[in-house]
């Protein structure tokens, strides 16, 4: 059994500096979606709905590793900046 294709979503949001943070986030909206850059390009638009949420959700769990949340892609350039990501 061959494994699933890696996906890539990207997101970006802001936190006020004088806000408490949150421990919540919404990462996509719900519906038909693009990007801002025009992908997909494979497809009319990426869907999201209460049944795809929790497939996701319930993959996540499965995982054996945690998921990383790269705020500003800081996980690919650690090297310059010294930050590691964190749990």
């Amino acid at each position: 059994m061959s494994k699933p294709a890696v996906k890539v979503v990207a997101l970006a949001f802001e936190i006020a500096a004088d806000a408490a943070a949150p421990t919540t986030a919404h990462l996509l909206p719900v519906g038909p979606f693009r990007a801002t850059d025009g992908r997909p390009y494979d497809c009319e638009a990426w869907q999201l709905d209460a049944s795809i949420a929790a497939n996701v959700i319930l993959r996540l769990r499965d995982r054996a590793n945690d998921t990383l949340i790269d705020y500003e892609h800081q996980s690919l350039r650690t090297e310059h900046n010294g930050h590691r990501h964190q749990r």
